[in-house]
């Protein structure tokens, strides 16, 4: 396709002519001469063409081709200005250049968006221009624009203005501590450290995880000391700070009642990231309320369960009493219990059968059946599965309610337990399976019972 007819398709009103010229420039360059008309593409109304010319300007864009693409971000259609933004990102550092010379005229918005994509490509050459900014213009959101994008970028010559700033309005404060935490000099740790007990809640958030970021060993025993008195929503992010620089530094704090309280917490409340750094940062801590804690998150992330596991599979006696009341829940993380379960018993099987009293096994089997109506079908087939290992007839007491699970693989898997079990009770649901109107159940059952047949004759 020649040049000629390249720009003429490019201006069409066919969309399907418009992608056709678009995609020709997969196998060649995307000089000047074009560069024009395929960025204007990106206005267009048709998806298919818009997305056409973003592949081709993400792929291929130079110097010129993205100066003419920085005006769309100051375009009234957000689609359109979120569309360019993501393209000049896309091209890092090429697309820095005209970023700075339209950051020079662009209105306040124009400026915010443009060093939110400055700060995302994360170029250092564009922090002098950002810091002038910073240290000039009024607008709130600018500024916290600035703020982000400095800190991303680490530019340790503005810790002084960042500062400033933070001194200079209560809404810069988060912003600019995440700034200095992310640029890390020891400048910016000393001011986290002298300001930390005058500041607000959300303040010191960003406090404790920059901390967590930057902090030296005694920062540790820093963040312990504030336990204390900080408030509980801090709780959290302060375990998970500690927990960063204990594994940095290879110093892990002695687990007083103070740590353990805030570990417990952390690991009923906190999000799994934070769980795992409390059960990792309490280390040989096992009494029973840390126990527990650890059992009742299990089956929540399997991550965690890995971790939960080296604990839980030296305490399988404390397993096997307590998991019974949990699995009575019946609820979405009985699966991961019910498997723990059945792995504990199968490590420690002579255990099980010298240790575990009558009650706690008849609990056992209470709690199992429970989930034998878990919403969950995995959960369900290990249920089954575990109490015919368990107590065959327990098993046997609850094939009805086994013969009702809707789920045809649970039903072929109690077809292979029952060709196991000589007993008239699994003979009859056979029978019961064998009317099945699913074939592969039915014939499964049918011919589980003409084998028995033949081998009584």
């Amino acid at each position: 396709m020649n040049n000629e007819t390249i720009l003429l398709k490019l201006n069409s009103t066919d969309p399907s002519e418009k992608i056709e010229a678009i995609e020709t420039f997969f196998d060649r360059d995307l000089t000047q001469d074009f560069a024009v008309a395929v960025t204007k593409q990106i206005t267009d109304q048709d998806k298919g063409v818009r997305n056409a010319a973003a592949t081709i300007l993400a792929m291929k864009c130079d110097q010129y081709a993205c100066k003419e693409l920085v005006p769309y971000i100051a375009s009234v259609d957000i689609s359109v200005r979120n569309l360019a933004g993501e393209i000049l990102i896309r091209n890092g550092s090429k697309s820095v250049p005209a970023l700075l010379e339209y950051l020079k005229k662009g209105n306040d918005d124009d400026k915010k968006f443009i060093i939110d994509v400055l700060g995302l490509i994360e170029d250092p050459s564009a922090s002098p221009d950002i810091l002038e900014i910073l240290k000039v213009n009024k607008n709130e959101n600018v500024i916290l624009a600035c703020l982000e994008a400095l800190g991303r970028l680490k530019h340790k010559v503005a810790v002084d203005d960042i500062i400033e700033k933070y001194d200079e309005n209560e809404l810069y404060k988060p912003t600019a501590i995440e700034a200095l935490g992310s640029i890390g000099t020891n400048d910016c740790l000393d001011f986290i450290a002298l300001r930390f007990s005058e500041e607000d809640e959300l303040t010191k958030y960003s406090m404790i995880e920059a901390l967590g970021l930057l902090g030296l060993p005694d920062t540790i025993e820093f963040l312990v000391q504030h336990m204390d008195e900080c408030e509980e929503s801090l709780i959290i992010p302060t375990i998970g700070a500690v927990y960063s620089l204990a594994d940095k530094y290879s110093i892990f704090p002695v687990i007083t009642d103070k740590i353990k309280s805030a570990v417990l917490h952390t690991i009923l409340e906190g999000e799994i990231g934070y769980k795992r750094a409390a059960i990792s940062l309490a280390g040989d801590l096992n009494d029973k309320e840390y126990l527990l804690a650890i059992l009742s998150v299990f089956g929540i992330d399997l991550g965690l369960d890995e971790q939960i596991k080296t604990i839980l599979y030296n305490e399988p006696l404390f397993v096997l009493k307590y998991t019974p009341e949990l699995l009575a829940k019946n609820d979405k993380y009985s699966l991961g219990l019910l498997t723990l379960i059945k792995d504990v018993i199968l490590s420690n099987a002579e255990l099980f059968e010298s240790e575990i009293d009558h009650t706690t096994f008849k609990n056992m089997l209470n709690a199992i059946a429970e989930n034998l109506n878990n919403s969950d079908e995995e959960a369900r087939r290990s249920a089954m599965e575990l109490l015919f290992v368990l107590d065959m007839e327990t098993g046997l007491l609850f094939l009805d309610t086994m013969l009702e699970d809707d789920n045809l693989w649970n039903k072929m898997r109690l077809i292979d337990i029952l060709e196991e079990v000589f007993d008239e009770r699994a003979d009859d649901a056979l029978r019961k399976l064998s009317g099945e109107s699913e074939s592969m159940i039915s014939e499964r059952a049918t011919s589980i019972l003409e084998n028995r047949t033949v081998s009584n004759i």
